[in-house]
């Protein structure tokens, strides 16, 4: 079995087995960067009824807000391939966090354009470096793939964990209420890039990858590449509902606004042991369409559990629907990575599969926010979810079996 594809736990060594201090380096940045990718994102949805009222917000103002990240996301991963190629896979990255500092501290001020633009500018941000960590994991660490795609994408649920946890009583704590927790998640922001300032010293001179990129008209042409697309869409759908809507439903069901935000944490934090434990077994098999249809089962299981009895074994529920969402978002970045069959592939396939993935996933929360403002219930949203959940099953069974490209 090829080495990218072992997933051994083991610390950041070279392909020889000595452990290298560069590689250490760029494994800490990497970490660093990770930890800022989500938290600007999830700290809405707890603190969106008190910006609701603040700003004077309707509900398709909010469910417009909860969209736009996820859109950018979308948007913005088209641009990767593109910086990669004229200014490199590093200081590409490194753009990526500017963005997502300025987008930060832009919607700090009063008025809701500039809400939602720095919405806008955090979503394009976060999706170049959706598109660029794994090919910066297939580059640097081709031994170690599922190993390091599931220890980044933990420390992206912990960051969200985090967040989410934190959100509400931040908000309580001063009179500037909801922009507390968002400016704190812009600070740590600036943070993270003095961390992987370091990295970005080392690699200075590596200023383009200079390859031929296959063009994505070209990717999307190949059947592997749209089953990977429509998992990568449909889960994405599934997590940003939950973080989005999640503390709204729950509070409609009678639970308090902390409690709420601190069941989300429960949520978000259970994508830690499911991002650890998921893409390294993966990685292991010759095939991975068992692991990503038996995830979208328990994602399923979740939202059942939700329509069925929302204010009993509500726990539950929460925890099926974290280690469902947790677990699907590393196999699908570890789809990428180990369906590029050249390290030059990498930055092409995942803007498109993460470009045309999170323009699906856009319409999710937004949809959910007009179902429900629409229904008055949460009875039809939870429906719509169980619906792309069994698409999401067929997506997970195709792109699982096929070939590298």
């Amino acid at each position: 079995m090829p080495a990218g594809r072992t997933g051994k736990p083991s610390g950041p060594l070279n392909s020889d087995g000595q452990r290298s201090p560069t590689r250490a380096l760029t494994f800490i940045a990497v970490l660093a960067l990770a930890s800022v990718l989500r938290p600007s994102v999830v700290v809405i949805g707890p603190v969106l009824p008190s910006l609701q009222a603040d700003l004077h917000l309707g509900a398709g103002a909010a469910a417009l807000l909860t969209t736009l990240p996820v859109l950018f996301f979308g948007i913005g991963a088209f641009a990767g391939p593109g910086l990669a190629n004229r200014i490199g896979v590093d200081r590409g990255l490194t753009s990526a966090v500017v963005l997502l500092i300025i987008g930060s501290f832009v919607r700090l001020f009063d008025g809701s354009i500039l809400l939602f633009i720095g919405t806008a500018v955090i979503g394009a941000g976060i999706a170049i470096g959706n598109v660029l960590l794994p090919a910066l994991v297939r580059r640097d660490f081709p031994d170690r793939i599922g190993t390091v795609t599931g220890l980044y994408t933990s420390t992206l649920a912990l960051s969200s964990a985090i967040a989410a946890a934190t959100a509400v009583p931040l908000a309580g704590s001063a009179a500037a209420g909801w922009r507390v927790p968002l400016a704190l998640w812009g600070f740590l922001a600036v943070l993270a890039l003095l961390v992987w300032a370091p990295h970005q010293w080392v690699h200075r001179h590596q200023t383009a990858t200079h390859t031929n990129t296959p063009r994505i008209l070209h990717l999307v042409r190949h059947s592997t590449v749209r089953s990977l697309t429509a998992y990568m869409g449909l889960q994405s759908i599934g997590f940003y509902a939950m973080v989005t809507w999640l503390p709204s439903l729950l509070q409609d069901s009678g639970t308090s606004a902390s409690t709420a935000g601190a069941l989300l944490s429960v949520g978000t934090v259970l994508g830690i042991p499911a991002a650890l434990a998921v893409p390294p077994i993966a990685a292991r098999m010759p095939q991975q369409h068992w692991i990503a249809v038996g995830t979208t089962a328990l994602t399923a299981a979740g939202w059942a559990g939700l329509l069925v009895a929302p204010s009993t074994m509500t726990l539950v529920w929460v925890v099926l629907l974290g280690l469902g969402t947790g677990a699907t978002f590393p196999t699908a970045l570890l789809l990428i990575s180990l369906r590029s069959s050249d390290p030059s592939i990498t930055p092409g396939l995942s803007a498109t599969v993460q470009g045309f993935g999170y323009l699906l996933a856009a319409t999710g929360p937004f949809l959910v926010g007009i179902l429900h403002q629409g229904a008055g219930n949460w009875t039809v949203p939870l429906i719509f979810l169980l619906i792309l959940d069994a698409l999401q099953v067929w997506a997970a069974w195709s792109a699982g079996r096929s070939d590298p490209i």
